[in-house]
């Protein structure tokens, strides 16, 4: 038993009110992305959707130049999406 003392106490009142929460599956979810360069007048990526549940494993694959890296930058906020 953890006395309340210690510093990974949590008080009963605390645990009662999450009783019966379900918990949150993440998800990563792209809903008509289109992401342009700064300076350019084509899109790079043109309502691009897709999503990664929980325990899923994705893997980005194509030609060389196809836009794998702005997508990963996309999904890091590294880069802001034109819409979506």
């Amino acid at each position: 038993m953890i006395s309340s003392s210690h510093p990974l106490f949590i008080p009963h009142y605390v645990l009662e009110a999450f009783q019966g929460i379900t918990k949150i599956k993440p998800t990563v979810r792209f809903e008509s992305v289109d992401f342009r360069y700064p300076g350019s007048d084509q899109n790079a990526h043109r309502s691009l959707s897709f999503s990664v549940a929980e325990g899923e494993r994705v893997g980005f694959v194509g030609a060389s130049g196809c836009g794998k890296t702005s997508i990963v930058k996309l999904l890091l906020r590294l880069y802001d999406p034109t819409e979506g």
